[in-house]
């Protein structure tokens, strides 16, 4: 397993969690059964700031480190159920260590490799504040940042983006496209070519991913080729205010792009 980025700051966040009030809490993990909430706060309490990375500088975890697992094994969200990352192969695997990039409230961004300390905390909470700033006002500028320097030297990235809403708002687009780093965020059109209901979405999402996995998709061509759950290629969105790529149910026409109002003379 490799190590985070963003270690040091993740301990810092778990460090602010761990002062809030029961009350407060409860609304950093959002609300949840008082099951999952208890849960929850033993992980928190049995966090392990001191564990450290091997000292040859292979970027790994030592030993020591039993209780991690990899981010792409962690979660079990919608998405994450469809991209099953226990059941990828060595090379599917591999494919989410060098290309899968997890956004993350603790941990701001992940390889799927990255061994981490299994949680529950929602990004998008007001009551959770880290050196004066939301989270997510913590974290975009630093998620952002390492996105650029990931695509130094290349003269230009393309970023795959099958994030929500909520977690995708921790990437900013100007400073990307100033980069000449293009953001391409990733939709469905269900029959009709209305908007699939949010669980479909977050499952497509994860099948999506799954799917650039066990094909070793590197680019918006490769992209293009996904067929599962009768959905096919519909367009490439290049707006000014944001690019995407969108797939449809076959045999069907696709949601219309957006038209612009005519001004009348």
């Amino acid at each position: 397993m490799t190590i985070p980025h963003f270690l040091k700051e993740a301990n810092v966040v778990v460090h602010e969690v761990k002062s809030l009030t029961t009350g407060q809490l409860k609304g950093v993990l959002g609300d949840p059964s008082s099951a999952i909430a208890s849960a929850a706060t033993k992980a928190f309490d049995k966090w392990d700031f001191d564990i450290k990375p091997r000292s040859d500088e292979k970027g790994e975890w030592n030993e020591e480190a039993s209780h991690l697992v990899p981010a792409v094994h962690a979660f079990d969200g919608f998405a994450f159920k469809k991209l099953d990352g226990r059941s990828l192969s060595d090379e599917g695997f591999n494919y989410c260590s060098n290309h899968l990039r997890i956004l993350d409230p603790i941990y701001g961004v992940l390889k799927g490799s990255d061994g981490v300390q299994e949680y529950r905390m929602e990004l998008d909470n007001k009551a959770l504040d880290v050196d004066e700033k939301t989270l997510k006002e913590f974290w975009k500028g630093l998620v952002t940042g390492r996105f650029v320097e990931e695509f130094e030297g290349q003269e230009a990235g393309v970023i795959l983006d099958a994030a929500s809403t909520e977690y995708s708002s921790l990437l900013d687009r100007v400073r990307l496209e100033a980069a000449n780093i293009r953001l391409y965020e990733i939709k469905f059109a269900g029959p009709g070519g209305k908007n699939p209901p949010s669980a479909t979405l977050k499952h497509l999402r994860g099948l999506f991913t799954r799917w650039c996995a066990d094909n070793n998709v590197v680019d918006l061509v490769g992209a293009k080729g996904f067929d599962l759950e009768g959905y096919e290629f519909d367009r490439v969105d290049e707006g000014k205010k944001g690019a995407s790529l969108s797939f449809k149910k076959r045999g069907e026409g696709g949601k219309e792009p957006a038209k612009k109002k005519q001004k009348k003379n």
